[in-house]
């Protein structure tokens, strides 16, 4: 049975590190003592520069972020990169994605010409995207979207991910993404993975998928994975709760090359 998703809890802290830690941070943008660039990803689940979520990673059986580069490739589409700001000790301080003009209503209703994203490397457990309009007179004008939050255990290694998005610009719904990892000698040996809860989820959509399979389990999505390890890779037994009345299993074998070579970016599987 798959480990249940704690909704009042997740919701209960949420709004504890909304209101202690992201209402109340200001984000500079004056920090601007080294830029760098790096073409973003887009995964499932894996949508900022360095998110700090493992499975992405592992499922694709490579890291996913790009090296920094001092200048702007030759040949590059300035579109696909992010600019990465470090303050004065080279610590990463932010990014910067430009999105270009607004559309017409915002530009009429706040007078911005451009806006773009942002994400604030706060600590090492939290970090704040945001959406950002450049206005006519010069002035920014920040909105929180996104906060990822990381927790350790005592010996410095990764426990928890978990990321909460505002669902749209108006509404105060959050959509939750949450990885949480175990260790055995020092390795990645489990994660329970769960996928999208919404607090306002489409009822349209959600409707249908009832109607076809009554018994789908939505509103997270639940996956694990197990690890072990031989002299020919790590194998990832991949658990979807689908259903009640369905669970689909995958094994698969990340080789021993692309294992090490996670290893060397951070990711614990050997």
């Amino acid at each position: 049975m798959y480990r249940e998703f704690d909704k009042e809890g997740m919701l209960a802290k949420f709004a504890e590190l909304r209101d202690k830690y992201v209402l109340t941070y200001e984000p500079d943008f004056t920090v601007e003592d080294e830029v760098r660039y790096a073409k973003g990803p887009i995964w499932d689940g894996l949508d900022e520069l360095y998110s700090r979520f493992l499975i992405p990673h592992i499922r694709e059986q490579k890291y996913l972020f790009t090296k920094e580069h001092k200048s702007l490739p030759k040949n590059a589409v300035v579109e696909e990169y992010e600019k990465i700001y470090h303050d004065a000790e080279g610590k990463l301080h932010h990014t910067v994605y430009e999105m270009g003009a607004p559309g017409f209503l915002v530009s009429e209703f706040y007078d911005a010409k451009s806006h773009f994203n942002a994400s604030f490397y706060v600590s090492e457990q939290l970090r704040i995207d945001y959406n950002v309009l450049r206005l006519t007179d010069g002035d920014l004008s920040p909105v929180w979207c996104q906060f990822e939050w990381c927790e350790y255990d005592e010996d410095g290694r990764l426990t928890a991910v978990e990321s909460y998005r505002r669902n749209g610009a108006i509404q105060d719904g959050v959509i939750i993404n949450a990885e949480y990892y175990e260790y055995e000698d020092g390795v990645l040996s489990h994660v329970y993975r769960f996928h999208e809860f919404d607090t306002q989820p489409l009822p349209g959509m959600l409707g249908l998928v009832r109607q076809m399979m009554p018994d789908r389990i939505l509103n997270p999505e639940c996956f694990e994975y197990d690890f072990s390890r031989d002299e020919n890779g790590v194998t990832c037994n991949y658990t979807h709760y689908f259903r009640k009345s369905q669970t689909i299993n995958r094994t698969e074998l990340i080789p021993m090359d692309k294992a090490l070579k996670l290893k060397e970016h951070g990711i614990p599987i050997l």
